[in-house]
Parts: C-alpha cells; structure tokens; sequence
C-alpha cells in the first residue's frame, strides 16, 4: 500500500510540473504576441507619421527592406511612381517607372548610398505608362538595422520638380547634368 502512495504522489508531482511548464509556456507566447502587436502598432504610428510629414511637404517617402527586397511607399510616393493604393511594390517596379537613360545612374547611386551606408540627391526623368515624362528629385540614406545581420534599409524622398524652377536639362552618358521642364512627352526630350 506505502508503494501505491509514493506512486500516486510522484504521478502528481510530475503533472504538476509538466502543467506549470505548460503555463508558463503559454504565457511566454502570450507575452512574444503582445510584443509583437506593439511592435507592429509602432511601424504603423511610424509609416503614419511619414505619411503626414510627406505630405506635409509634399513630398514621396519610401523604405525598401534591401534583404527581403519590399519596399514601403507613401501614399504620395505611390502617386508619384503610378503604383495603385494596394499594389506590392519591389525595387525593379520602382526602376521601371524611371526614364531608360537615367535608370543606370540612379541604380548606381543608389548601390553607392548601400555600399557607403551614406546618401545621394539626384534628379532623374519618371516615364508614365502614357508617355508623359516628369522630373522628380530624390534625397535617399541608407542605414543598417539594428539588431540585423546584412540587413539595409533604404529611405528616401522623392517629389516632382516644379516646371519653375527647373531649368532645361542636358544627359550626357546616362548621367543627369542639370534640372528640366516639368512634364513632357517622351517624344519631346
């Protein structure tokens, strides 16, 4: 009968301590969940903010997560490039939207801002899909992430030049030498 007893109250003790562990397991995942709800919340209030301050100034405001090659795009940056208010957007749908002759050169400064973790102004043609060419300026920085291995993240401002201060462009080699006219047809550059 002494055997059975000391049986039963280690058949106990064991699932008191597997339902303790389960416990606190669980809550374990329940505090990972909250952090990340906050977490997420944070990005949010973040990409709010951007927002407002975007078009506060009127500008477009992106950050592309190099590694995982998304980028996130105000909705004034979206206008900007033509990119609808749901649409999934990489760092190739951004180069298509730029003119053929200044792509090289903007992909190129670019690729130095991520080497340098530095940063780049360039203005450059966007080319809409029904041949209207603008001009934009863009102001981006490149950082590191904390917390991440290899991991750059590419922010930037982007804004279409105002025909009056703009004065006529000159390419040379792919390179943009100087400002241009507003918006114009492809044919007319």
């Amino acid at each position: 009968y002494r055997w059975q007893m000391v049986g039963t109250v280690a058949l106990i003790a064991t699932q008191a301590v597997l339902i303790s562990a389960l416990l606190i397991q669980r809550r374990r995942r329940n505090l990972a969940q909250q952090a990340q709800k906050q977490a997420q919340a944070e990005v949010q209030l973040k990409q709010d903010q951007m927002g407002l301050a975007a078009e506060a100034a009127n500008a477009a405001m992106w950050v592309w997560d190099v590694s995982a090659d998304d980028l996130w795009m105000t909705e004034q940056g979206r206008s900007l490039f033509g990119f609808r208010p749901d649409a999934r957007i990489n760092f190739a749908a951004t180069m298509d939207r730029v003119h053929p002759a200044d792509r090289a050169a903007r992909e190129c400064a670019i690729k130095r801002a991520l080497e340098t973790r530095g940063g780049y102004e360039i203005e450059y043609r966007l080319l809409e899909p029904d041949g209207v060419v603008r001009w934009a300026s863009g102001d981006i920085g490149a950082v590191s992430a904390p917390r991440a291995r290899n991991l750059a993240f590419t922010s930037g401002s982007e804004r279409i030049l105002p025909s009056s201060a703009l004065s006529l462009a000159t390419i040379s080699g792919g390179v943009l030498a100087g400002g241009g006219i507003g918006r114009r047809r492809s044919g007319a550059q």
